[in-house]
C-alpha cells in the first residue's frame, strides 16, 4: 500500500496514487482510505469529492502547496468515453454568447492562492462572493480567475531587505583585520548558504496573489458592488459560518489555518487588454477568411447538401423572413434512433402510395432506413454514427418529398390587463449574465424555480405575475419552474425531463411569424382537421402564441419560427424585426405525472374543451 503521509514535494501525478490508499486487504468492503485524515469512502471518487470540499482540511495541504488538486478517476474515463464526436442528436443552434459590457465587469484582486481555486470551480470565491455581495444582488459570473497574477509586495519587499541584510554583514566581515580570516570565511559560507536558501523560498506560491474578473448584470449593479466591497477584510470563518457546524473542531480549526485573512480589493475592470485580445483575433479571422473562405465551410457544405440553404439561420440577421423553419437536419436529430427508423418505414409507404395513386417513383428508397441505395456507405461503428447517418438519409428523403402535414393552431387569448403587466415587466428586466441553458439559441434565458422564494428581491413583480397568469389559464396546474426568454429562436429540442405538459406564452412587439412549432402523430380523424389525414401521419402543428396560452408536450420535438413586423425598417436603415419573450410553465416533479401526448398539443385546451 501507499505511505500514509503524501510528500510535500509530490507531483499532481505521485499526488494522485499517494493521496488514497485502496484496501486491498478486504475485498469484501472495497473501500477506500484518505491518506490526511484516515476517513474511509467507499470510492475513490468519494475520495477526491471529500478532498475538493472547501470545508475540508485534507485538500487545503495539497493548495497551499501550490500544487493542483488530481483529476478524478470518473471525470477521465467520461471524457475518454465521450470522444472527439459529438452525437447529432445533441447538435444546437447555439449563438455566440454576447461579451458583457466593461462597465459591467469588476477586477477583484490581492486574492491569496488557497482562496483563489478549489477543484477548478473556484468554489471558495463564490462562497466569498454569495456571503459579502448584497442581497438584492444575484450571484453574478466569474469571467476569469487568475491565481497566480502579481506578486506580494510587501512580502517580496521583506524578502528583499531579509536578503540583503546577510550582504552587508558579509562586506563588514570583509573589512576586518585579516586576523580573523578564517573566522570569516567561516561565517561568510554560511551566509550564502542562509541567503541561496532564503531566495528559493521568495519564489514559492505563498508570495503570489490572484485576482478575478467578475460579471454583473449592469453598470448600476457593478457600482453598488465595488462600493460595497472594496476594502473588505475577509475572513474564513464569516464565509463558511454554517459549514464550521457540520465539522469537528480539530478539523475547523486547521482549515482556518490554511485561509489567511486579507483585505479585498475591488476596482472596474480595464479594457485595453480585451480590446487588444479583440483586435487580435479579427485579425485572425481576416486571415483565415483571406487563405480560402473555409470560414463555416463544414456547415454550409452540410446545408447544401441536405438542399436546405434557404432555411433560417441561426440568428436573427437581416436575411431571415418571418415564419422560417431551422433546417431539416436540425429539425430531426432530437429524435432517437428507433424514431428515426420508423420516419423511415412511413416515408416508404407513403411514396409507394402515392406513386400508386399518380406513377412517381420512391426514389431514394430505403429499406426500413436500415439500407440505402449508396452502396458506399461505410457500416456506422457507434450509435452516434449509426444516428447521424439515419438523420442524413431521413433528410434527403424529406427533401425530395416531405410527408408530414402542417396544421396550423391558435392558443387561448390571454386577457389584455395580464398580458400588458407581463410585457411591462419583461421589457424592463434586468436579465442575469449568463444563460440558464447556454446550448440553446436565445438572447436571454431565465429559469425561476418554484422551491426558491427570494426571485423578488432580483426580478421584481416577475413571479407574482407568472403566478396570476397560471392562476387564470389553469388553477390545479403544478409547475416546477417557468422558463423566461428573450428572442428565443429556432432551437429544435426534447425536454426529456419533463413529466408533464407544458403551458407556452409569447410576448412582444413582433407581428408576424414567431410560432411554437410542435411535432406529432395522428391516432385517428379526430386528431387533425385535414381531410387527407389518416392514423400514422406526421403532424407539424404551427401553433400561434403571441397574446395567447397553448397546452404542449415538450417531449415531443418543437422549436420557434422566425418572426418580424410589418415595417422591419426603423426610419435608420436598420433591421429591427422586434423582440419575442416567451414564458413556459413546465413540470419536472412526479407530482402530477401524465403520459406523453403523441400528438404534440392539447386540442381540447385550445378549443375551449377542456372543462
Amino acid at each position: 500500500s501507499a505511505s500514509p503521509t503524501a510528500s510535500p514535494t509530490a507531483s499532481p501525478t505521485s499526488t494522485t496514487t499517494t493521496i488514497t490508499n485502496n484496501n486491498h486487504n478486504n475485498k469484501s468492503t472495497n473501500t477506500t482510505s484518505c491518506q490526511f485524515c484516515g476517513q474511509t469512502f467507499r470510492s475513490r471518487n468519494q475520495v477526491f469529492a471529500h478532498l475538493r470540499d472547501p470545508t475540508s482540511s485534507c485538500g487545503n495541504s495539497i493548495v497551499q502547496s501550490g500544487r493542483q488538486l488530481p483529476t478524478a478517476p470518473s471525470s477521465t474515463h467520461n471524457k475518454t468515453s465521450r470522444g472527439p464526436q459529438r452525437s447529432a442528436q445533441q447538435r444546437t443552434t447555439k449563438q455566440p454568447t454576447p461579451t458583457p459590457s466593461i462597465d459591467a465587469c469588476l477586477w477583484m484582486g490581492d486574492v491569496p492562492l488557497p482562496w483563489s481555486r478549489l477543484g477548478g470551480q473556484c468554489q471558495r470565491f463564490r462562497a466569498l462572493l454569495r456571503h459579502y455581495v448584497p442581497r438584492s444582488v444575484p450571484t453574478p459570473h466569474i469571467k476569469s480567475m487568475i491565481r497566480k497574477g502579481y506578486r506580494n509586495a510587501k512580502r517580496h519587499k521583506k524578502a528583499q531587505q531579509e536578503q540583503q541584510q546577510p550582504e552587508e554583514q558579509e562586506q563588514q566581515e570583509q573589512d576586518e583585520p585579516t586576523s580573523n580570516n578564517n573566522k570569516c570565511q567561516e561565517d561568510a559560507t554560511a551566509v550564502v548558504a542562509s541567503g541561496s536558501n532564503h531566495n528559493n523560498s521568495t519564489t514559492t506560491s505563498s508570495d503570489y496573489l490572484g485576482y478575478a474578473i467578475v460579471v454583473f448584470r449592469d453598470a448600476d449593479e457593478a457600482k453598488l458592488v465595488r462600493q460595497t466591497l472594496d476594502g473588505t477584510v475577509v475572513e474564513a470563518r464569516d464565509v463558511f459560518r454554517d459549514q464550521q457546524q457540520q465539522q469537528q473542531k480539530d478539523d475547523t480549526d486547521a482549515f482556518w489555518n490554511h485561509l489567511p485573512t486579507f483585505t479585498l480589493k475591488v476596482r472596474p475592470a480595464q479594457a485595453e487588454k480585451r480590446e487588444k485580445t479583440k483586435n487580435t483575433k479579427s485579425k485572425e479571422r481576416t486571415s483565415s477568411t483571406q487563405d480560402g473562405n473555409n470560414v463555416n465551410k463544414k456547415t454550409t457544405a452540410l446545408e447544401i447538401a441536405n438542399g436546405t440553404c434557404t432555411a433560417m439561420t441561426t440568428t436573427h440577421d437581416e436575411a431571415a423572413q418571418p415564419g422560417q423553419d431551422p433546417p431539416l437536419y436540425q429539425q430531426l436529430g432530437p429524435l432517437s434512433i428507433q424514431e428515426l427508423q420508423e420516419r423511415h418505414k412511413h416515408w416508404n409507404e407513403f411514396m409507394s402510395s402515392s406513386s400508386n395513386g399518380d406513377g412517381e417513383t420512391a426514389s431514394p428508397s430505403l429499406d426500413n432506413g436500415n439500407n440505402t441505395n449508396n452502396s458506399t456507405a461505410p457500416a456506422p461503428r457507434s450509435k452516434t454514427q449509426e444516428h447521424q447517418q439515419l438523420v442524413e438519409r431521413l433528410v434527403q428523403c424529406y427533401t425530395t418529398r416531405d410527408p408530414r402535414i402542417v396544421i396550423r393552431r391558435q392558443g387561448r387569448l390571454i386577457p389584455r390587463p395580464l398580458q400588458e403587466e407581463l410585457l411591462s415587466i419583461l421589457t424592463s428586466l434586468r436579465w442575469p449574465v449568463r444563460n440558464e441553458r447556454p446550448a440553446l439559441s436565445s438572447e436571454q434565458y431565465l429559469v425561476l424555480r418554484s422551491n426558491v422564494k427570494d426571485y423578488e428581491r432580483y426580478y421584481g413583480n416577475l413571479p407574482e405575475a407568472c403566478r396570476k397568469l397560471l392562476q387564470w389559464a389553469d388553477p390545479s396546474y403544478h409547475y416546477s419552474g417557468i422558463a423566461v426568454t428573450k428572442n428565443f429562436l429556432g432551437s429544435p429540442h426534447v425536454d426529456e425531463l419533463d413529466q408533464s405538459y407544458q403551458y407556452a406564452i409569447s410576448l412582444g412587439d413582433f407581428d408576424q411569424g414567431g410560432e411554437l412549432c410542435v411535432s406529432g402523430w395522428c391516432q385517428g380523424k379526430s386528431d387533425s382537421e385535414a381531410a387527407t389525414t389518416t392514423t400514422g401521419d406526421y403532424i407539424l402543428n404551427v401553433v400561434e402564441t403571441h397574446n395567447r396560452i397553448a397546452r404542449v408536450d415538450g417531449r415531443q420535438v418543437h422549436w420557434v419560427r422566425t418572426w418580424g413586423t410589418t415595417n422591419q425598417d426603423d426610419g435608420n436603415g436598420n433591421h429591427n424585426p422586434g423582440d419575442r419573450y416567451s414564458l413556459i410553465f413546465y413540470d419536472t416533479s412526479n407530482r402530477n405525472r401524465t403520459t406523453p401526448n403523441p400528438l404534440g398539443v392539447d386540442k381540447a385546451f385550445l378549443l375551449g374543451q377542456d372543462g
